[in-house]
């Protein structure tokens, strides 16, 4: 294929210069070769820009597995803070409830003594 197109070139510059179109074959050349040094430099900014993206890639990957553990932390220490304070909800109220269990009670010593006291006054 390629032998094919480097064959009608040669016949289209055999027809040029036998047209006097001599200047307009070099300028085409010229061009040609413009446009292939062209191309090298977009496929070398191509590979550079690829080179970028892969990097970007990796550590967009990276920063995503970091945000997850963070999350998956965070997550357990809310769910440890929850616990915990549930726990410690139930030993207050336990705790209010043993306070409010022996408030009644020495009301009922002082009640006792105070009876006692009386009975004793009275004797």
């Amino acid at each position: 294929m390629e032998a094919h197109c480097v064959n009608m070139e040669l016949k289209y510059q055999n027809q040029a210069l036998k047209d006097g179109q001599h200047g307009q074959i070099l300028n085409e050349t010229s061009n040609k070769a413009k446009i292939k040094k062209e191309i090298k430099v977009l496929e070398t900014i191509n590979i550079d820009l690829e080179h970028s993206v892969a990097k970007l890639l990796t550590e967009n990957e990276k920063l995503y597995k970091e945000n997850e553990h963070l999350k998956q932390t965070y997550k357990d220490l809310y769910d440890s803070i929850k616990k915990t304070r549930v726990q410690t909800k139930d030993h207050n109220d336990s705790l209010i409830a043993q306070i409010n269990s022996k408030t009644v009670e020495n009301a009922d010593l002082k009640a006792q003594i105070q009876e006692k006291e009386c009975s004793i006054e009275t004797n």
